[in-house]
């Protein structure tokens, strides 16, 4: 009599409700790797595409930005990439010696944050900042951005966060006074140099939207703000050994001398779109190597001791395979029915480790959020992670049902009925 897949799929549901001691087993075992490779995959892939989403400016405006370490070391260089895009840049030199510490409260605990400080040229209209992190595109919220007057006249004026502004000063912090302390060396009659800290007064002239960089500074009670303030031609600061940084506008007829020019400088960091994609497909790469090596112990141990929980069932229904072979059942539809059986809690496992996966990453995005210690990463399913976790349950759901089928492959129908 030939039994039909719809008896044989009632039969192995049925199984499963009357054994749920071994139902539990098997699903948790299962269900703890995909949980753990689901989670890790959910948030690799959430912060995979939000740096994406973080560098479009680079590609919104085919930009790219040309890092130097030292000004007077390289001034040649400097030189030469003047030559080849022009003079329509914006340029940012790291200011060492101008900054400011600051009291404040984050989650109403007593913490500071320091406002670190760039000297801009008058192409900085605040709807671009420099953080340790790299460009940032932002908007101006209320007043301007740096002018050609204000270098030229050499004023005391500075673009901040408005967020960082309302904890210093509350809702109306424009035209504000921020003193920031700089340093200067004085050389004493001895000849001993020495270094003299003095405050200087900038009032505020411009507040960007840093939300999200203050959400991403937050770190174990301190914040770091980003000033910028003007290129001065009277500048106190004559060292010339600061980081800068030019930003251009790259169109494809200035890409070959572009390129020609990143292999010949030296001390250089270039940025654009495509180097820093590469830099996130690598890491992106990097980390789920690490998981897929973790998991792939995982996946040993779990399929091991899912095997021992279907050898252990199987061993209790040996009579009743013998019985099935003596009435005709094929070797192949015993295996059939097994299989079944563990496809089952294998297709549990999977939605429940799914469910508990994404609940998890959710809820622990949402809290680092509530707290403003997460920036603007979007919770992201790829089809591609959940592809390969349905492999991955298939792979353990055919782990768990070899041992099973070795051992009954070797009763004949006489040791099956005989088994005790």
């Amino acid at each position: 009599m030939k039994i039909g897949l719809g008896f044989r799929i009632k039969t192995a549901i049925a199984q499963t409700i009357e054994n749920k001691l071994r139902f539990v087993l098997v699903v948790v075992g299962m269900s703890v790797s995909l949980i753990l490779f689901i989670s890790a995959y959910l948030v690799i892939d959430s912060v995979y595409y939000s740096k994406f989403d973080s560098i479009r400016v680079y590609k919104e405006n085919s930009i790219a930005s040309f890092t130097f370490r030292n000004q007077r070391d390289s001034e040649k260089n400097i030189l030469r990439l003047k030559e080849i895009l022009g003079d329509d840049y914006l340029k940012l030199e790291e200011n060492t010696d101008v900054a400011l510490t600051y009291p404040t409260t984050i989650n109403e605990k007593p913490a500071y944050f320091v406002l670190k400080t760039y000297s801009v040229n008058n192409n900085f209209n605040g709807t671009l900042i420099l953080e340790k992190a790299g460009l940032k595109p932002t908007k101006l919220l209320e007043g301007r951005g740096i002018t050609a007057d204000d270098i030229d006249m050499n004023k005391k004026v500075i673009v901040i966060g408005r967020k960082l502004a309302t904890l210093m000063f509350g809702e109306n912090a424009l035209s504000e006074t921020v003193n920031l302390a700089r340093v200067r060396f004085v050389e004493e009659k001895t000849g001993v140099v020495k270094a003299v800290t003095y405050n200087v007064p900038y009032t505020i002239v411009g507040l960007y939207d840093d939300t999200e960089l203050f959400k991403n500074s937050v770190n174990e009670g301190a914040l770091t703000g980003y000033g910028y303030i003007p290129i001065s031609l009277s500048s106190e600061d004559k060292s010339n050994e600061k980081n800068v940084t030019f930003v251009y506008s790259v169109g494809d007829e200035d890409k070959a001398a572009v390129n020609s020019f990143i292999r010949t400088a030296d001390g250089m960091i270039y940025a654009d779109y495509e180097v820093l994609a590469k830099e996130i497909v690598d890491e992106n790469k990097t980390l789920k190597t690490i998981v897929n090596s973790v998991l792939i112990i995982l996946l040993l141990i779990s399929s091991v001791m899912i095997g021992e929980v279907m050898l252990f069932a199987v061993k209790e229904r040996i009579p009743e395979f013998g019985i099935k072979r003596a009435l005709g059942a094929k070797p192949s539809g015993i295996a059939l029915d097994l299989a079944l059986e563990v496809f089952i809690y294998a297709a549990f496992s999977y939605v429940s480790a799914l469910i508990v996966s994404a609940l998890a990453v959710l809820i622990g995005m949402n809290i680092l959020k509530a707290k403003d210690t997460l920036g603007s990463i979007t919770f992201v399913v790829r089809g591609e992670s959940l592809a390969m976790a349905a492999l991955i349950t298939v792979w353990m759901a055919l782990s768990a049902i070899i041992f099973p089928l070795v051992y009954i492959s070797k009763k004949s129908i006489v040791d099956t009925i005989r088994f005790e």
